[in-house]
C-alpha cells in the first residue's frame, strides 16, 4: 500500500471489559478499561494487469472457458455530517426528559441515476417524567433518509456506510410533544463494479486439424474503420503477422 492507494477503514469494538479500581486509600473513584477493537481496511491500488480475453490456434481446434470476473474500485471516500430534525408524538404527558438517546436499527442502500440514496431507521429511546415526577421509558422508530451525488464511471455501484450519531439534543414544545436534534456522521467508501468476461482455461486438440477453405491464392477482406487485425485473423484462421 502506498500514499497512491484508497484505502476504507471501519473500526467496531470487538469486546469491552471495565472494572472499579480502588486506590490505596481504600476509595473507589475511578476504572480500568480494556478493549479490543477490530479494524478492517479495504485497499484500492492501481495496477495494470495482463489478462487473456480471446484466443485461437491456427492448426488446431481450440476449446476456451470463460468466466465473468467483476473487479471493484474505490470511486469516492464519504464523509458527511447532516442534521436530522424531528418532532415527536408522546402518548403520555411528560414534565421533563431524564435522558434521551437514539441508534441506528437498520439502513437500505439505492442508486438513482447519478446519485446514491440512504435511508434507515432512528430508534429514539427516552426516559421521562409524568405529572407527578414518575419515570417512564418509552421508544419510537423514525424514519431518515439521506442523499448524495456521485460522478463515477461506471453504473454499478456498491455503498455499505456508517452511520454514528454524534449529538443528540431535544426541546419540549409541549406536554405531549418534544422536538428531536440530531447531528450524524455518515462515512463510507463508494466502489463502482466493473464486469470483464476471461478465459481462465485454453484446450488445444492436436488430434483435430483445423480445415481451412482453399478458395484461391490471395484472400481479399473488406474492413470498416472498427475492425481490428485480431478479429480478421480469427475469421479466417490466419496468423497476425500474415495480416500485417
Amino acid at each position: 500500500i502506498t500514499e497512491l492507494c484508497k484505502c476504507d477503514i471501519k473500526g467496531e469494538i470487538a469486546a469491552l471489559d471495565v472494572r472499579p479500581f480502588s486506590h490505596l486509600s481504600g476509595d473507589c473513584r475511578s476504572f480500568s478499561l480494556n478493549a479490543k477493537i477490530l479494524l478492517k481496511s479495504e485497499s484500492y491500488c492501481v495496477n495494470d494487469i495482463a489478462v487473456i480475453e480471446d484466443a485461437f490456434s491456427t492448426k488446431f481446434e481450440t476449446e476456451l472457458e470463460k468466466a465473468n470476473l467483476t473487479f471493484k474500485s474505490i470511486c469516492e471516500n464519504i464523509s458527511e455530517k447532516c442534521q436530522f430534525k424531528k418532532n415527536i408524538e408522546l402518548n403520555e404527558s411528560i414534565s421533563s426528559v431524564v435522558d434521551i438517546w437514539c441508534e441506528v436499527q437498520s439502513k437500505k442502500v439505492k442508486t438513482e441515476a447519478d446519485k446514491i440514496c440512504l435511508s434507515a431507521v432512528i430508534l429514539v429511546g427516552m426516559l421521562a417524567c409524568d405529572g407527578d415526577d414518575n419515570v417512564f421509558y418509552c421508544e419510537k422508530p423514525l424514519d431518515f433518509e439521506w442523499s448524495h451525488p456521485i460522478a463515477c464511471e461506471s453504473e454499478r455501484f456498491e455503498f455499505d456506510p456508517e452511520i454514528e450519531i454524534c449529538s443528540v439534543s431535544f426541546a419540549i414544545m409541549n406536554a405531549n410533544c418534544i422536538e428531536l436534534r440530531t447531528e450524524m456522521l455518515i462515512t463510507g467508501a463508494v466502489y463502482e463494479k466493473n464486469e470483464i468476461s476471461l478465459i481462465t482455461d485454453i484446450k488445444v486438440d492436436p488430434q483435430k486439424p483445423c480445415c481451412k477453405e482453399k478458395t484461391g491464392g490471395v484472400v481479399v477482406c473488406f474492413s470498416d474503420d472498427k475492425a481490428c487485425v485480431w478479429d480478421i485473423a480469427r475469421k479466417y484462421n490466419a496468423d497476425i503477422d500474415e495480416i500485417m
